[in-house]
């Protein structure tokens, strides 16, 4: 799903059950394993926190249906989180997403931090985060075998 300059990626959904939660839960460990694996690995990690108070981190902490993403990582220009959310359309179901966004939104460019052209890239970049839609639901023709 594609809201302007951020990709959801709906991975999982549990049906609200014990152990489909449980599931959906060690599917995001197990991901994020991968991941620091993948972009580090060996002493080294490349992941960062996702600051709740500034930038795509602030805009997920003011939704109390999400549990803030405990890492974000970059690649290029992108940065990507993983989301366990409450589905608003089951009680007691949560949905698993990948979101991918421009890094700046999490990494802001502090080159020549005091100029006029700085300033306005981050009038740009805050307008940008304020303006995007985090809100999505799993998809109804999605398969109804829940995780």
């Amino acid at each position: 799903m594609e809201n302007g300059l951020l990709t959801i990626i709906p991975l999982a959904r549990s049906d609200g059950s014990t152990d489909a939660k449980e599931r959906v839960t060690a599917l995001e460990r197990s991901l994020e394993m991968a991941f620091v694996h993948y972009f580090g690995g060996g002493g080294f990690h490349a992941e960062s926190p996702l600051d709740p108070d500034e930038g795509y981190g602030a805009m997920l902490s003011r939704d109390e249906r999400i549990s803030l993403p405990r890492a974000v990582w970059r690649v290029a220009d992108y940065a990507f989180t993983l989301v366990c959310a409450a589905d608003p359309r089951a009680a007691d179901a949560t949905t698993l997403s990948l979101h991918m966004f421009p890094a700046e939104w999490r990494w802001p460019d502090l080159t020549n931090a005091s100029t006029k052209r700085a300033a306005s890239r981050r009038r740009r970049v805050a307008k940008q985060i304020e303006e995007v839609e985090i809100d999505w639901t799993w998809p109804a023709d999605a398969d109804t075998n829940d995780g």
